[in-house]
């Protein structure tokens, strides 16, 4: 109900429409790095669960990957561990689910979006111009709603 007010605009619209459009690409999308994510948080939780809080049981370690994610992660902590495993881990997981992933669901947007835009389409600061110069014009006019309803 709070998006109907954009279907007004044709250009606010343009939102809508995108996101109405992309919803089951985005769903299908969010299936493959949700198992990913898994599978990643399941090998974080198996090499680095024994020896780190953060990864000690599956909740935990999905709670960290996705600080990760977030960009909120301590390095030196999974050093201690295995230097070489939590650097290899880290840099797979951020190339495959940050830039890939990522950059795959931004794919997905951008092309709805430039399939769903409309060239012509007049801007919300040209439509509120418009509204501007009708109020202008008809101000000394009678006002219908006293007219009609009284």
């Amino acid at each position: 109900k709070f998006f109907k007010a954009f279907q007004a605009n044709p250009r606010l619209n343009i939102v809508i429409k995108t996101m109405q459009t992309s919803a089951i690409d985005i769903i299908h999308f969010l299936i493959v790095f949700l198992v990913i994510f898994f599978v990643f948080s399941s090998a974080a939780y198996v090499f680095f669960g024994s020896r780190m809080k953060e990864f000690s049981s599956m909740s935990r370690s999905m709670m960290y990957c996705w600080r990760i994610l977030m960009g909120e992660f301590d390095v030196e902590a999974m050093e201690v561990v295995s230097a070489p495993l939590a650097y290899l881990w880290i840099l797979v997981f951020q190339f495959l689910v940050l830039q890939v992933l990522l950059n795959m669901l931004l794919a997905i947007i951008m092309d709805t979006y430039a399939a769903v835009n409309v060239p012509g389409a007049e801007t919300i600061w040209a439509q509120i111009r418009e509204a501007l110069h009708t109020a202008r014009e008809t101000r000394g006019h009678l006002d219908m709603w006293n007219l009609i309803c009284e």
